[in-house]
Order: structure tokens, then sequence, then C-alpha cells
């Protein structure tokens, strides 16, 4: 929703404390730049030629593209715990997917073990450097990975499928796939569980 105030005052007359005093806000008719008759809102500018149009638009905390239209009015702390289908895109399809993998509300997906393992591998893919393991250097993930997968560097994992990660299988692998995830940079990067991460980690600065 939109609503204009256009003024009359020329770039000379901004100067000029005599200038006719600019066209009030058609909302709060207020004379002043800022309008403050709606909470959540603010005033753009955009100069066309020697006149000035200001706009209000809508700057209030939403997330509508994250979740169903259901919980767009509901708290991140309620959506923190609600079900994972209140993600928008996980239908009752991705939803039994998800529960096959013992991941319930929002919450478990954001905290979901694997999910963490994978988002850091990808980020300390991109610090790798060809040849730049020093000898004698101690540095493994061993105790995350298969046994098939130990000292693999980080960039070289991120292709290979979830089950490469300990306590994973192939018929998790299966499972994975029905969410678009089909190897460890994809679940590093999952769009679901990122917002998730988000919405849980901001949850606790709720104010009642």
């Amino acid at each position: 929703m939109m609503f204009c105030v256009n003024t009359t005052t020329t770039r000379a007359s901004i100067f000029n404390r005599t200038a006719r005093p600019r066209s009030p806000c058609t909302i709060c008719l207020s004379s002043r730049r800022k309008c403050t008759a709606l909470p959540g809102f603010r005033i753009s500018s955009e100069d066309r030629g020697s006149r000035r149009t200001s706009v209000i638009t809508s700057v209030a905390m939403n997330i509508a593209e994250a979740v169903r239209k259901s919980y767009e009015s509901k708290s991140l702390l309620e959506i923190a715990d609600a079900p994972v289908s209140a993600l928008e895109g996980i239908a009752e399809k991705r939803e039994k997917a998800l529960n096959e993998l013992r991941i319930v509300t929002v919450r478990d997906l954001a905290t979901w073990k694997y999910y963490r393992i994978a988002k850091s591998i990808v980020a300390l893919a991109s610090t790798e450097v060809e040849g730049g393991r020093l000898e004698g250097a101690s540095m493994n993930i061993d105790k995350a990975l298969d046994k098939a997968y130990e000292g693999a560097s980080f960039s070289s994992i991120l292709s290979a499928p979830p089950s490469a990660l300990q306590g994973l299988t192939k018929e998790h692998d299966a499972i994975l796939k029905q969410l678009q995830i089909k190897d460890i940079k994809a679940l590093g990067s999952c769009k679901w569980a990122v917002r998730s991460e988000a919405i849980v980690n901001l949850a606790d600065f709720h104010e009642e």
C-alpha cells in the first residue's frame, strides 16, 4: 500500500524561509517531512526535476516469504516451536521426509546435528588452499565422517553424499533427496535449515 505526498517546493526555495510551505501529509496532516501517521512506515524521496515526491513505504518486520500464511502473524518464538510444515515450501511429502529424520519442529531442523556439521564444512571449504596443509598438521574431523572419507579435504567432501557423515546411511540419502539435498554442500546450505536457524537464533530476543 502506498500513499503519495506531493510537494511544490523548488530546489531554490528549500533555503528560503519565506517560501510557500510544503503541502501537508494526506495521512497525518503534518507539514514535516517525517510522517508519524503510521508506525512501521518511512518516507522515501525521489527527485523529479524541480518537484520532490515523497512516498510512504512499508518497513514493518515480517518473514512472509519464509513461512506459511497462517504463521505470518506469529512471533519468532512461536514459529521456532511450530511444526516444520510452518515453513513455506514444506508440504506434506517433505514434512514426512523430515519426520523420518526425527525432525518435527522448526527448532529441530535449525539444530539438526548433520545440518550443523555440513554447514561448517561448507564454510571452511572456502578457506582451503591447495597444498596448504603443513607437514605434521593434525587437523581432522574424523568423528564426523564415515571411515571412507577420513583424511579428505573440506572441498572434496562438498560433493560427497550426506551418508559421508558418520551416522547417516544410503537410506538417509534417499530421504534427503526429497528435500532436494543430494550432497554435503546442499545439506549445509539448505534454505529451510538456514531460515530455521535464523528464526531460532533470533527467537530468544523476543520481548512480550
